[in-house]
């Protein structure tokens, strides 16, 4: 399938040409017919060979500019149409400028009335036509010749029209849908029709795809192309989708496609190519795809672009877009209007920039590779390949995975866990403020294991999701950057200081603790000791992570030998029974019926026990 536009000047034979071409005529409204000109764009195709071309036939009055830049979205290849009696006009070097920086760059052209004048006429034409498209990718293009009487070279054109021919990409029709509205009108008995190119991707009969820039819903009723009802339809084609939607709900521009919840962009950044001088902040009129959208441009250091210059500015829109990286697009001057030059969009998810910054740039890179790299550098949070900038990017998930595996190699990305992802940059900055605020913690509580994973989670890692922060932490400690204990996370060279003040404190604990042998020690009396400093404190929080003393409940606590004791007699008592008293275990440990139903009711809230009336029964062998 190939998509071919006509372009040229007004009442340079466009039209005529086409219907002689393929025998349909592209004038469909009546006031084309009484003013003989195109006004709205026209379509009609041909298949030779088993392949199908595709003919756009866009208007060449400067008024309906508009209208031929909605008809360019999707075009392959174009015609550009000179007539002989007239040659290159100020509209054909205009419509050849925006072909240009709409990325087109095969095509023929064609002299079109040549009846009309002499050979010597048509010599000087050629040489005309020679002189302009030097250099360009025309250079080379063949020159047809046509008129209403002598149509001989018709079969040479489609001959080389068919030679273009693209072969369908299996990469492109995985991609998301994307069809930019050309034309939107009610059938009678049918309901509403849209028409556009289908630039990505395949829709089927009935599927379900969105409507933006509203997000509403609709389901594909009725498919076909030019004419023929089809099930499916790849990307390349002029098609006509029978829709479940009225035709007030959306407009020439809007864009259908099968993404679900896409964000418009009221900020982008272009690389521009001016046609003439651009000013900082002029109010222009945007265009890509099949929309219109007026904004301001912002140069860098609100400088002025000089004509035939190239760079890459920002452009604040008034209204939002629904566009690809990649994308091509056409600036016009507010008024008067003309056209200001072109360009293509490499980035949608970018921030204001100020007049002194200039935009991130990767030249050895693709449009849509650099704006891989540039919205991975931007997120500070761990992110997957479905995130919603990436949504912007012409990839399949298939490709954007192959894309992210490449970029792990590659270590510019860190893998977090098995979805979730960091740029090196930003891991590196991550692991950084994470060891600080280890270092910082271990300076003020030196007989402290480490910091509480929940607490520093919550000072630096708060908006980071559960699975996300456990992966960076697991991530570093293979590294030997960290060491995790249970709840605590220190710096990978931490040791717990036990100097003399350690050893005697501990011993404090400790002789007051077994100063009660089995009978457990209520927390309160524990405070006498450790509420005198911060480090009394974190050394009784320390011997309780060695369990060298052990917490029962929550005021109660019991040396790790005692409970050590405890706990192997309770699992030799059912060695050779099925249930065990509360008598029966305060009398073969020697210990108060007190501290007994305390520890029976600690080793039922492990699960190591369970009551049942007055006895408890076995439930686990062994302890986690």
């Amino acid at each position: 399938m190939l998509v071919v536009g006509t372009a040229g000047h007004i009442d340079h034979g466009k039209t005529t040409f086409i219907k002689a071409l393929t025998n349909i005529d592209t004038d469909r409204l009546a006031e084309e017919k009484k003013r003989g000109i195109t006004i709205a764009l026209g379509y009609a195709s041909i298949e030779e060979e088993g392949s199908q071309i595709s003919f756009i036939d866009v208007p060449g009055h400067e008024k309906f500019v508009k209208t031929m830049m909605a008809g360019a979205s999707g075009i392959d290849a174009v015609m550009l149409i000179i007539a002989a009696d007239e040659g290159i006009k100020p509209q054909t070097e205009e419509h050849f400028r925006i072909i240009e920086h709409l990325g087109i760059h095969d095509g023929v052209i064609v002299l079109t009335k040549c009846d009309l004048v002499d050979d010597t006429m048509l010599t000087l034409r050629h040489q005309e036509i020679k002189r302009y498209f030097k250099g360009t990718f025309l250079e080379q293009a063949p020159c047809f010749h046509f008129s209403i009487k002598n149509r001989d070279e018709i079969k040479a054109i489609k001959t080389y029209l068919l030679s273009l021919s693209r072969v369908p990409s299996d990469v492109k029709k995985k991609l998301p849908s994307r069809l930019y509205i050309d034309r939107i009108f009610t059938l009678k008995g049918k309901g509403t029709i849209i028409t556009g190119t289908l630039l990505e991707g395949a829709i089927n009969l009935n599927e379900q795809l969105y409507l933006y820039p509203s997000g509403e819903p609709l389901r594909v009723k009725g498919i076909q192309v030019h004419g023929k009802v089809v099930s499916e339809v790849s990307y390349g084609n002029r098609v006509a989708l029978n829709v479940t939607i009225d035709t007030s709900m959306g407009k020439v521009g809007d864009l259908v496609t099968s993404h679900e919840h896409l964000e418009g962009k009221y900020m982008v950044d272009v690389s521009l190519k001016a046609d003439t001088q651009i000013k900082h902040w002029e109010r222009i009129r945007f265009f890509t795809g099949t929309k219109e959208v007026f904004g301001r441009i912002a140069i860098p250091n609100q400088g002025v672009i000089a004509s035939k210059a190239s760079l890459k500015v920002q452009l604040r829109l008034e209204a939002p877009i629904f566009a690809n990286v990649g994308d091509r697009f056409i600036l016009r001057r507010f008024s008067p209007v003309e056209t200001l030059g072109g360009g293509v969009i490499v980035d949608l998810n970018t921030k204001k920039k100020t007049h002194d910054v200039r935009l991130e740039d990767h030249n050895e890179l693709s449009v849509s590779d650099q704006a891989l790299m540039t919205a991975i550098s931007r997120l500070t949070l761990p992110f997957g390949p479905e995130h919603q900038d990436f949504k912007t990017l012409s990839y399949s998930q298939q490709e954007l995975s192959r894309k992210f595996l490449a970029l792990l190699s590659q270590h510019i990305l860190i893998r977090i866990t098995d979805n979730l992802f960091l740029s090196h940059s930003q891991f590196e900055k991550e692991k950084a403020i994470l060891y600080d605020i280890l270092n910082q913690y271990h300076m003020t509580h030196p007989y402290q294991r480490g910091l509480n994973r929940a607490t520093l989670k919550s000072k630096q890692f708060k908006k980071w999701s559960k699975p996300a922060f456990d992966g960076l932490l697991d991530n570093l400690e293979s590294d030997q950057y960290i060491q995790q204990s249970g709840i605590y996370v220190a710096t990978g060279e931490f040791e717990v200081i036990k100097d003399d003040f350690y050893h005697r404190v501990s011993a404090e604990i400790m002789a007051l603790m077994r100063e009660k042998a089995f009978t457990v020690t209520r927390y309160g009396e524990l405070k006498k000791i450790i509420d005198k400093s911060q480090k009394h404190y974190d050394i009784f929080t320390y011997l309780n992570y060695l369990k060298i003393i052990v917490k029962i409940d929550e005021d109660n606590f019991i040396t790790g030998e005692a409970y050590g004791v405890a706990t192997t007699s309770l699992l030799k008592w059912f060695e050779h029974n099925t249930k065990l008293s509360v008598a029966e275990f305060r009398d073969f440990l020697n210990i108060s019926r007190k501290t007994s139903v305390t520890l029976l009711e600690h080793f039922d809230a492990i699960a190591l026990t369970k009551r049942i009336d007055n006895n408890r029964e076995l439930i686990k062998i062994g302890l986690e």
